[in-house]
């Protein structure tokens, strides 16, 4: 299934935001989750990454901005245990990645 993102491929100013093209939606390696976004959030870090200024992120490129996501488990890959009903989603150096919390019937 094909699917879209944002990304920026260079650093540069608002013109280096490209709309991507993708012809298969990837499966989550071990320890990782694949979330469909529902929504997204950008910030001022972002804007300074996109520049080349953020002094913690130079690279690799492309990435895809955003800190901050809502959305819904569609696949977990090995080694993450279900059920999934809670995420503490970050941001990696190229895509939104999602740590799992196990929110079992004990721990409530």
């Amino acid at each position: 299934m094909a699917w879209q993102r944002i990304r920026v491929a260079r650093f540069g100013g608002p013109e280096v935001l490209e709309l991507a093209d993708e012809d298969a939606i990837p499966h989550p390696g071990p320890g990782e989750v694949r979330i469909k976004v529902l929504a997204a959030g950008t910030g001022f870090s972002d804007t300074f990454i996109r520049r080349g200024r953020y002094p913690e992120y130079k690279g690799p490129l492309p990435f895809t901005p955003g800190y901050e996501l809502v959305g819904i488990v569609e696949e977990a890959g090995a080694g993450v245990d279900a059920p999934l009903e809670c995420l503490g989603c970050g941001w990696a150096r190229t895509s939104h990645v999602a740590e799992a919390i196990d929110n079992t019937e004990e721990e409530r």
